[in-house]
């Protein structure tokens, strides 16, 4: 397993546990957010269709308006029940603790009138009991009953108990609840259900995680909660969610003012559950509930839930079995790690807008699943811990991500820059700078040349120079010009380098002053060297910050280095590209660079020439096939063969004759472009592992189209001089030979034998000068000779030569005429050999010609041209002559 894997596994691990104690400590530290999350569920499911079967007589203000004040006699009362009985309901809740005394007549009116229904449930209220008579009993709860032949009356008693949530918020009630003593009640919403459904007290079952009643299974939970007591924790047994249609007044509400005027027929109540009990907010019976902020109808926001109402919600609960059943702890941390790898999945497969479309996409489905569980499944989904682990996990993930995308880019820089160095051949270094400061001191012939860098202060300070070290008064003190700046003497240059606009340094070139001046092409060169400096600048401040990287935690760099950094990189390799490409361009051998396929992907200027009616441009748009083929340069399975060679890995040579307007003869060669250079250029795997070797693999083709015609005449002219030279070196040595051997074996006179020794010493040295003349060509040729190039004026090298060649002209009364044009024209070349030649021409001329006779030399100019001839009488019909190139100076 590589190290860049098991970083991301290390940290993505982390990052899921950190996530999941972030849900713990929210769900388990912040219980707020739960409850608030619920209510939310709540308000978006929204109000739901209230029962028909379910209505609530309210003690509303009309009713305090038209009886009086609270309380009212219980005459009141026992009308009331009187008129809802007449009308024969399932079962009457009269929401009301009458538990004193008060006028004995209205007591016995109430009390017959709750017997005469015999379905009327009445509520009992848990409450402190300060009359205990030891401090241990006093404070401990007791119930509030009825009074005795009231609740006698009665079909059942149920709680009215309500509980809470710390919030103030009532979301749950308990079904049974117990006093001090023991006595235990049924929740008064459950009692009126029982009485309407007609089941026998004795079928309320008892089971684990429900509660059951006729035949509904009543989903419950047992809430634990801190008591005052350390170490205590009091257990709320039967604990269910009241799931509540909707906000205050979403059921039925009737007056009892309405009731008792006659305004409501008596078949409203039949055969159905009525609930009576105070709705006024005066009378202070209402309960908070997850709708208390509901924006609804005018008279509903922001008021709480009369108690009354709260029991019709409990019973539509059970009824319509819209049980809500929490999840646990447990399967909630589950449900939210579950989330945090969905997300990091999501994020680890897909990449830019996919991801954040797919996350977005993911949290609309949270949050659209957790309303249809709650509103069609009746489960509370656990959406804190959900969405804490979402907002936890998706930032770490993107950060991460981030950082280590960022870590990566670092090292493909990295990477790039060490390829760079290797396509350099060299690091940029002080040492870089000195040598190629010296360099360019040999080409601009400088005494000084140095190079100043630009400091965080704007301040120039001196980096490297090359020969004499510059005087202060000679250092930078920054130029704005982007252009060369010359002295007066044009001595010295300043040369700026510049990236973009903006000016990095500067580069001083200075000569002596007896030296000439720089000249326009010296000044090109200064500029680009320049240019070539500022890519060697930014590649030693690269590798300068490559190497501060020494710390063991690597942090990524920041956009803005790693956007100064390609800048930097991609200057240095455009410089490169161009340089190489000015290489290319400026051969003299034509050059084709083919890809696998065969198509031309660059061709140089001097490929043009082995096609005469092709430019660059045309020849970059061919493939082989058209270049070689096509055009008749050679058949098409001579170009397969080459081309199996080539993919081989070997070169192939071809000598062609180009029949084009010159006639030319060229050489062909292909060879194979390789992904990696002969010196196995190493690059860091994507792993982050070692770094590896490239594998060599062939991705082109390159032709090389050399011009050897002059290379064949050259070689044709050695031919024939060597050819020539053995048949003129045969006569002298036959000569030689036979006047040797007539002197060895025949007995010659003494005057003969001189003239014999004098022809053979003649002959030896005609013999030598052959030789000598032929060493001088071969030398020439290979270049040993060396040939000074000086001013030579043709009309006093004529006059020497003849002067010198004077006497043999006298001997055969041979005169010599002049032709000579003035002024006299001015050759740049190696007077000694041009002597020579002039010498071998005219001596011929004099040995040839008849005697008294007359050999004419001269001279003349044209365009740049020089013409030397020599006329003998006998010589033949064109006259010796050589050509030469006029020079060109300042003052002609």
């Amino acid at each position: 397993m590589s190290r860049r894997i098991r970083s991301q596994i290390v940290s993505t691990i982390l990052i899921l546990l950190l996530s999941l104690s972030a849900v713990v400590a929210v769900t388990w530290l912040v219980p707020s957010f739960s409850a608030a999350t619920l209510n939310m569920l709540f308000r978006l499911r929204g109000s739901l269709p209230p029962p028909n079967d379910i209505v609530i007589v309210a003690v509303d203000d009309a009713s305090l308006q038209q009886v009086g004040n609270w309380p009212w006699p219980r005459s009141v009362m026992a009308s009331v029940l009187d008129k809802i009985t007449s009308a024969n309901p399932r079962a009457v809740g009269l929401d009301v603790i009458y538990a004193e005394n008060s006028d004995a007549a209205d007591d016995k009116l109430l009390t017959e009138a709750i017997r005469h229904s015999g379905r009327v449930v009445l509520p009992a209220q848990l409450i402190e009991s300060d009359s205990a008579q030891s401090d241990i009993q006093r404070g401990t709860s007791a119930w509030l009953m009825p009074l005795p032949e009231i609740k006698g009356a009665a079909a059942s008693v149920g709680h009215a108990h309500a509980d809470p949530d710390v919030d103030g918020v009532l979301r749950t009630i308990q079904l049974s609840k117990s006093d001090a003593e023991g006595t235990r009640l049924w929740a008064f919403g459950l009692e009126t259900l029982r009485v309407s459904e007609a089941i026998p007290a004795d079928q309320i079952e008892e089971r684990r995680d429900s509660l059951r009643l006729g035949r509904y299974e009543i989903a419950i939970h047992d809430e634990a909660e801190q008591s005052s007591i350390p170490g205590v924790t009091i257990i709320r047994p039967n604990e269910m969610f009241i799931n509540y249609i909707g906000p205050p007044g979403t059921f039925h509400y009737y007056s009892i003012a309405d009731v008792l005027n006659d305004k409501v027929p008596a078949s409203t109540f039949t055969n159905k559950i009525v609930l009576v009990g105070a709705v006024a907010q005066t009378m202070g019976d209402t309960r908070i509930t997850p709708f208390v902020a509901y924006g609804g109808a005018e008279n509903r926001s922001g008021t709480g839930m009369p108690g009354v109402e709260v029991h019709a919600n409990v019973i539509e609960t059970i009824r319509r079995k819209a049980y809500l059943r929490p999840v646990s702890d447990s399967l909630s941390f589950a449900v939210a790690l579950l989330v945090i790898l969905i997300a990091s999945t999501l994020i680890r497969l897909l990449d830019g807008w996919r991801a954040v479309a797919s996350l977005i996409a993911f949290l609309a489905l949270i949050i659209i699943g957790s309303l249809y569980a709650f509103n069609h499944l009746f489960i509370i989904p656990p959406v804190v811990p959900m969405l804490t682990g979402f907002f936890t996990a998706v930032p770490l993930l993107l950060l991460n991500n981030s950082i280590m995308a960022s870590r990566d880019l670092d090292n493909k820089l990295e990477t790039l820059a060490r390829i760079q160095e290797r396509f350099m051949s060299h690091k940029a270094t002080e040492e870089t700078f000195q040598t190629s400061l010296s360099f360019i001191a040999s080409i601009l012939r400088a005494d000084t040349v140095a190079l100043f860098q630009k400091a965080a202060s704007d301040a120039y300070r001196l980096k490297a120079y090359a020969g004499h070290r510059p005087n202060d008064d000679e250092r930078s003190s920054g130029i704005n010009e982007k252009e060369i700046v010359d002295d007066k003497s044009s001595l010295s240059l300043r040369a700026p380098l510049v990236e973009s606009t903006e000016v990095l340094g500067e580069l001083l070139v200075k000569r002596s002053a007896t030296a000439k001046p720089f000249t326009e092409n010296e000044r090109q060169l200064a500029r680009e060297f320049a240019a070539t400096l500022v890519a060697e600048l930014r590649a030693a401040e690269r590798n300068s910050e490559l190497q501060a990287q020494s710390l063991t935690l690597h942090l990524p760099h920041n956009i803005i280095w790693k956007l100064r950094a390609v800048d930097d990189i991609t200057a240095h390799l455009i410089a490169r590209i161009g340089f190489m490409n000015r290489v290319f361009t400026s051969m003299t051998d034509g050059l084709l660079v083919a890809d696998i396929t065969g198509r031309i992907v660059f061709a140089n200027p001097a490929a043009i020439h082995f096609w005469d009616d092709l430019d660059v441009d045309a020849l970059s748009e061919r493939s082989l096939s058209e270049l070689f083929v096509e055009r008749k340069v050679f058949d098409l399975e001579r170009l397969r063969e080459i081309m199996r060679a080539v993919m081989s890995g070997r070169s192939v040579q071809m000598e062609v004759e180009q029949v084009t307007r010159a006639g030319r003869l060229y050489t062909l060669q292909f060879s194979a472009v390789v992904s990696r250079d002969g010196r196995g250029i190493e690059l860091q795997s994507e792993t982050g592992d070692s770094l590896v070797q490239a594998e060599q693999k062939i991705i082109g083709l390159i032709v090389l189209i050399t011009d050897v015609t002059k290379r064949r005449e050259l070689e044709r002219i050695k031919a024939e001089t060597l050819q020539l030279v053995s048949h003129e070196l045969r006569t002298p040595l036959t000569s030689i030979r036979g006047l040797s051997d007539l002197l060895l074996k025949f007995p010659v006179p003494a005057g003969e034998s001189k003239e014999i020794l004098e022809t053979i010493y003649s002959e030896a040295v005609r013999m030598n000068e052959l030789i000598n003349r032929y060493l001088d060509v071969t030398r020439i040729e290979s270049g040993a000779q060396h040939l000074s190039s000086k001013r030579v004026a043709a009309n006093d090298l004529v006059k020497e030569c003849a002067q010198s060649l004077g006497p043999l002209a006298s001997e055969k009364g041979i005169q010599i005429t002049f032709r000579l044009e003035e002024p006299s024209p001015v050759l740049f070349g190696d007077a000694q050999l041009l002597a020579q030649a002039i010498n071998n021409l005219l001596s011929n001329a004099i040995k040839y010609s008849p005697a008294l006779h007359e050999v004419e030399i001269g001279s003349a100019s044209r365009d740049s041209s020089v013409s030397i001839y020599i006329r003998g009488t006998k010589a033949p019909p064109s006259p010796f002559t050589c050509r030469f190139r006029e020079a060109r100076t300042p003052e002609s």
